[in-house]
């Protein structure tokens, strides 16, 4: 398998839709939009953890609009989302939600201290409403 790494010198093909890169941790959610001029628009903050369980993934809409905004890109213009993050994973109803114990405290216990009782983090489902194509992957 070939992985490519998105350094500022990776650029999409002259023509190519933009794409939303998108990479959870257990402290921060960094985001940028890559399209033919390169990587840009990186913006960051820290994962929410508190909220109701689709707090992640609204975060997560909310950061690639402030990438694009950010890089000078429509957001209707982005084609896909690739998501980047720690797991574990499950799949409900065929769709990947987020079962990490650094932030679903549902799964970590009250001795963790996260001020949610999520035993997962919605991801899949409520980005798919919002874009077309979504990817999550395990890094």
């Amino acid at each position: 398998m070939s992985h490519q790494v998105l350094t500022d010198t990776f650029k999409l093909p002259a023509g190519s839709a933009p794409l939303a890169c998108v990479d959870i941790g257990g402290t921060k959610v960094a985001v940028n939009i890559v399209d033919a001029m390169g990587v840009r628009g990186k913006v960051s903050e820290p994962t929410a953890v508190s909220g109701d369980n689709d707090a992640l993934a609204r975060q997560i809409i909310r950061l690639i609009g402030q990438s694009c905004s950010a890089s000078g890109v429509a957001v209707d213009s982005v084609a896909r989302v690739g998501v980047a993050s720690c797991g574990p994973f499950v799949l409900n109803q065929g769709q990947v939600e987020l079962a990490a114990p650094n932030i679903c405290g549902g799964q970590a216990g009250p001795a963790r201290g996260l001020p949610n009782d999520w035993k997962t983090a919605l991801l899949e489902a409520p980005l798919r409403q919002r874009f077309a194509q979504v990817r999550v992957e395990n890094d």
